[in-house]
This record gives C-alpha cells, sequence and structure tokens, in this order.
C-alpha cells in the first residue's frame, strides 16, 4: 500500500523548531507548496492514498474520488463501458441487447444501484468501492472547480475540489448501440441513481462543456468513476 509522504525537515527536533516558528511550508511532490499555521496543526499523521489497490483523491467532499474509470490502469485511460447495471462489456448497447430490457419494457433493478450486485465498481474493485450517488455526483458538479484542458494529450476536464486536490475525467465519449460516438469531445459517467419516475433512465455526471448532470437511457454505454465512503 502506497502512502504520501512528506519531506518534514528536523522532525526530531520539532520540539526546539516548532517554540520558534509561527509557519509550516509543505513542499509537495508536483511542486507546489502548502503554509500552515503551526498553532493550527494538531496532529501529523501518513495516510494511504490507495484501497484495496486504486488510488484516490480527497477533493473535500462527502466521499472520495478514484483517480480512474472502472477498466482503466491510467488516469488518461478511457476505461471500459457499461450499460447501466451490467457488469460486463459488449458489442452492441441497443435497446433490443440491454440485459434488462425484457417483453418491450425496462425492468425494474432497483431505483439505488450502487453497492449492490448491479454495481460494476463494487463487484470488481471491491473493498466498498461503487458508484456514486446522485447526490455525490451533484456535489462534484456543484462543489468543484471544473477546467476543460488535455492531459498528456488525452481531452477532458480537471475537477478541482475545495480541499484544492483535483481529478482528471477524460472525455471518453459513449456507446450508441455498436458506434463509439464523441470521444476526445464529451464525456458520460454513470451514477448509481435511477431517474426518478422515468424505469428507462437514470442519472449521469455530463460534460459537453460542462453541463453537469444528465439523464441517459439505461442502455448506453457510459464510462464508471468509483467513489469510496470516508
Amino acid at each position: 500500500m502506497k502512502y504520501t509522504r512528506f519531506m518534514l525537515t528536523a522532525l526530531c527536533l520539532l520540539g526546539v523548531s516548532v517554540v520558534q516558528a509561527q509557519n509550516m511550508v509543505v513542499y509537495l511532490a508536483n511542486g507546489t507548496r502548502t503554509t500552515l499555521a503551526v498553532s493550527a496543526i494538531d496532529s501529523i499523521r501518513f495516510e494511504p492514498t490507495t484501497i484495496n489497490g486504486h488510488d484516490y483523491v480527497d477533493l473535500g467532499l462527502s466521499v472520495l474520488w478514484a483517480t480512474c474509470n472502472v477498466g482503466a490502469k491510467e488516469v488518461t485511460d478511457y476505461g471500459k463501458y457499461y450499460a447501466w447495471g451490467e457488469t460486463t462489456t459488449k458489442r452492441d448497447y441497443s435497446k433490443s441487447r440491454y440485459r434488462y430490457f425484457e417483453a418491450d419494457r425496462y425492468q425494474s433493478i432497483g431505483e439505488e444501484i450502487d453497492g449492490t450486485r448491479y454495481d460494476v465498481a463494487s463487484t470488481t474493485w471491491r473493498d466498498g468501492w461503487r458508484m456514486p450517488t446522485l447526490d455525490e455526483a451533484r456535489e462534484l458538479i456543484e462543489k468543484c472547480t471544473w477546467t476543460r484542458t488535455a492531459l498528456e494529450g488525452v481531452n477532458g476536464y480537471r475537477v478541482q475540489g475545495p480541499s484544492g486536490a483535483s481529478i482528471f475525467l477524460p472525455a471518453a465519449g459513449m456507446y450508441y448501440g455498436t458506434s463509439l460516438e464523441e470521444v476526445g469531445e464529451k464525456g458520460y459517467y454513470w451514477s448509481g441513481t435511477q431517474a426518478e419516475g422515468v424505469l428507462s433512465m437514470a442519472h449521469t455526471i455530463n460534460f459537453s462543456g460542462n453541463d453537469g448532470e444528465w439523464t441517459a437511457n439505461r442502455a448506453y454505454g457510459f464510462t464508471i468513476r468509483p467513489v469510496h465512503a470516508r
């Protein structure tokens, strides 16, 4: 398990140096620095930045957000595409091929599928990882600063939370039927929440600009960014 590492010079002399110091300057691995008032520091803890092998970022929200999509190995990878409630990929994301469309109607698998057997983040990453709820998706949209950018040549959004930390959401596009569309232009990420009163739809985080919350047909193939409770 990886741990966040801080270079705290002469930490063993803290009892001497803190008496004279008013601020502590922490230099981060990305080259930035943070200044903290010594009087505001209660304790120093070294906490893991991975859970069950998957990296996360503390954005300062109610849940921790993974740094990668389900099926991705790198931050800039698109990952895999899933219909809502399905836990395997396929070639055809049309309504007729949707597992929970039978007898010419959509079948109910629950209004909240995060953390259930219908949640691919939960069934593959395990150890508490799951799809975000609608409230958690709204929190990401409303409490964070979204900046359209490119990371290592991949278009997407940098999403910076109240803590100052950020995640990158690549513009992975979507599967409509057998066609992979809007790659590099738009991003569509499932939440675990079904649209209220509309059995065929579920809520998403999406951006084509920065549109935020949206509902989409459950049969479409979207990416998934997992979250973990604190």
